[in-house]
């Protein structure tokens, strides 16, 4: 492979500008070709960071050209760029969730083992120090017994919310545009206790539909196998914050921007929080060089290098991105209880 890859860029929308402002900031690789329904689109973001636009997906996937692809497109068509880039033995980071379906998911994952190439789910904020960092607190018993974990990402944006989250048919809905980040960090804390993801009972407790029959606004209660419990919650319609608390029963761990962690324009770093029962608190910031999206694209490249057929935990592995699926599909499909 060479030193920095070439990416390959399927829907040139906001987060793949964010991605390869990243990768031109950071010389994490160049930008050598760009796919998107909407000619003018791709045109004008190869004239922004360069690379030539393909008129198609077959046109995009140019073995000896492209090294790895960049997905960004509505999540229901991911599979599609997905399946035809490992088919090839093109390497893969697909922004999440991978897919709408948990059996499309695992297609696809047993599909990059078989061709052995790289895939890997774009979560970017576990690629921050401050997850290792929460890793060690956990696995030193900072806290003693770990028992519940509340984790939220809501943002009061209701009524400038694009057509894809708006339409059930482009996979529409709170859960799977960010509701897979509460859900992320509940089976990051599951498997730091030794769990599996399994889940015992999932209650969908609140929620606020549009009037085209999607969530925009869901909170979810969840009983591990491993006896953890989580309260989860994804908004569009509330300012809930992108954090997450761990209680123990010697202490609280808390992250207050675990998902956002490198907003410093807002006044956001990584930071860990230890409160203890008697309401002292330690504060251990975890700052870094990069975006998180600069961090995801120099692990991509290094894990390309070294050939890895996927990212290593704590970052998000394939057995996690199985339980992703899983766990989204339920709570999606869950009825609000009584």
């Amino acid at each position: 492979m060479p030193p920095k890859p070439r990416w390959g860029i399927v829907g040139p929308g906001e987060i793949a500008h964010v991605f390869a402002r990243a990768l031109a900031k950071y010389n994490l690789g160049a930008v050598a070709a760009v796919y998107g329904r909407r000619p003018g689109r791709r045109e004008a973001f190869c004239r922004e960071f360069g690379g030539r636009p393909a008129d198609s997906l077959d046109g995009l996937l140019q073995p000896g050209e492209v090294d790895v692809i960049y997905v960004a497109s509505p999540h229901p068509a991911h599979a599609e760029a997905v399946e035809g880039a490992l088919e090839r033995g093109i390497a893969v980071l697909c922004e999440k969730p991978m897919t709408v379906a948990p059996a499309e998911t695992s297609r696809l994952i047993d599909l990059a083992q078989r061709q052995s190439t790289l895939l890997v789910e774009g979560w970017m904020y576990r690629f921050h120090p401050q997850i290792e960092a929460l890793a060690t607190f956990l696995k030193d018993r900072t806290i003693g017994e770990v028992h519940q974990v509340v984790a939220s990402f809501g943002v009061s944006c209701a009524g400038h919310l694009p057509e894809r989250i708006l339409a059930p048919a482009l996979g529409g809905g709170s859960i799977l545009d960010i509701g897979g980040y509460p859900v992320s960090a509940a089976l990051f804390v599951d498997r730091m206790l030794g769990g599996d993801g399994g889940v015992t009972h999932l209650d969908v407790s609140s929620e606020v539909r549009s009037d085209r029959d999607v969530e925009l606004d869901s909170e979810a209660e969840i009983r591990f196998d491993s006896g953890l419990r989580a309260r989860l919650q994804c908004s569009f319609h509330r300012d809930l914050g992108f954090g997450l608390r761990i209680d123990g029963t010697e202490g609280v761990l808390v992250l207050p921007s675990v998902f956002l962690p490198e907003g410093r324009r807002d006044g956001r770093q990584g930071a860990i929080d230890v409160i203890r029962p008697d309401g002292s608190c330690v504060r251990t910031p975890v700052s870094a060089d990069m975006c998180c999206f600069g961090m995801q694209a120099q692990a991509v490249g290094r894990a390309l290098e070294s050939k890895r057929l996927a990212m290593e935990y704590p970052k998000v592995d394939h057995q996690e991105s199985r339980a992703l699926a899983h766990l989204l599909d339920v709570w999606k499909s869950t009825p609000l209880s009584a």
